[in-house]
């Protein structure tokens, strides 16, 4: 059950009035999958939200009632893998959030309007991400995925070698011929594979 409660006559929302706003928000959206609680194992960080289409986007979720404590942290985790991130945050914490997030993050402000629905806006839209790090989106990838779609594409010696390796080695085999396959192309199949 949500609770209403008030700070200086503005009306709180809560983590769950958020995600209810962003699910009816992101519903329109064509051939997008949307995640939600998606473990970043590198890290390790749990994104709030997550949306996959031709690119990826983290949605991180900062209610009224939270804190920004892990906000650096999180920040970290979501910049080496997704394509754009947000953080949706409450009225009582903006300004200090703000301080917190690079220039390439978007953020959308989560507010009551005077009948308790929460109201999504723009603050500042989202650019490319320029810390992606290739390995760390690997990770997020099964191994099998990893096998079936990205083993054929490496020299013949590498693909045999490949074949029996563990995840951590067969990543690093993987980011060691990124630039022969062409990064764009690795990418590619990686949001194909979270997208299923």
């Amino acid at each position: 059950m949500t609770t209403t409660k008030q700070l200086n006559n503005t009306l709180l929302v809560d983590d769950t009035k958020i995600r209810v706003a962003l699910r009816k928000t992101f519903a329109s959206y064509q051939d997008t999958r949307i995640l939600e609680e998606f473990l970043l194992m590198t890290d390790p960080v749990r994104v709030d939200m997550v949306l996959v289409n031709k690119r990826t986007v983290g949605i991180e979720i900062k209610s009224d009632f939270d804190s920004l404590k892990r906000l650096p942290h999180q920040i970290k985790g979501y910049d080496k893998i997704f394509d754009l991130n947000y953080l949706v945050v409450g009225n009582k914490l903006l300004s200090s959030a703000m301080k917190l997030l690079p220039s390439h993050w978007g953020v959308i402000l989560a507010q009551a309007d005077k009948n308790g629905r929460t109201i999504l806006k723009h603050v500042r839209f989202a650019k490319n991400n320029p810390n992606i790090d290739l390995a760390s989106l690997l990770f997020t990838m099964p191994v099998i995925n990893l096998k079936k779609e990205l083993l054929p594409l490496l020299p013949e010696d590498d693909r045999k070698l490949g074949r029996t390796m563990i995840k951590q080695n067969l990543i690093k085999l993987i980011v060691k011929n990124a630039n022969g396959i062409g990064v764009d192309q690795v990418e590619s199949i990686i949001v194909k594979s979270i997208k299923n």
